[in-house]
């Protein structure tokens, strides 16, 4: 007696689509893979795939973030903040580092052939990462180390854009050395002069009334 095959739906179907075209496209790369590959690889329909993803560009990105998603790192609590951004960044580099070489050159193609651009695609990675990273200023905030939240976006974001660009302008993972510069020489300093500026700012208010 053959056994009865189980259906995927919603998520599950989702998850499965997603994660074909994330192994797709690491096989094949941006420009060669096809929603038809997908479609083998997820053992599902075109028709199922072409109901929530008009084509392989909207595919494509949310396969990538689905990816993102799915491998947030865990949020580090080593003490102090200087600890848990390091600690924060070298475990991005450690789960991401493979996956950002791979990427480099198919991004590009990806870039080329869609109205796309970086800084878009950069905000949408970002935003997968903020929620740990939030948590990491939260216990900061709790240990008396920094006082406001929220931290602007231009400053929240530096650790990872500094990542990225270390990434794409070597094409090597950034050493441990280089994570604990860019903590101690820009991410922390920026922190800290915002947290500045807004006591400053603070106490020409409290003052003024």
């Amino acid at each position: 007696m053959s056994e009865k095959k189980t259906r995927r739906r919603g998520e599950a179907l989702e998850r499965a689509i997603l994660d074909a075209a994330w192994e797709e496209v690491l096989v094949h790369g941006f420009q060669q893979y096809t929603v038809e590959g997908v479609v083998k690889r997820a053992k599902t329909s075109r028709s199922v795939v072409y109901r929530r993803w008009s084509n392989k560009v909207e595919l494509f990105e949310a396969a990538l973030l689905h990816y993102f998603h799915q491998n947030r790192p865990i949020v580090p609590d080593r003490g102090s903040l200087r600890d848990d951004l390091i600690a924060l960044l070298n475990q991005v580099c450690e789960m991401r580092g493979h996956l950002m070489l791979v990427l480099t050159s198919q991004l590009m193609e990806y870039y080329r052939e869609t109205s796309v651009k970086p800084m878009e695609l950069r905000h949408k990675i970002v935003l997968a990462s903020d929620s740990v990273l939030d948590a990491v200023l939260m216990n900061a905030i709790q240990r008396g180390e920094i006082t406001v939240l929220p931290v602007p976006d231009r400053i929240k974001h530096i650790p990872f854009d500094m990542l990225l660009s270390e990434f794409f302008m070597t094409l090597q993972q950034p050493s441990l050395n280089s994570i604990i510069e860019i903590v101690d020489l820009i991410v922390l300093p920026a922190i800290y002069f915002h947290q500045k500026q807004h006591a400053h700012v603070t106490g020409q208010v409290i003052a003024a009334q």
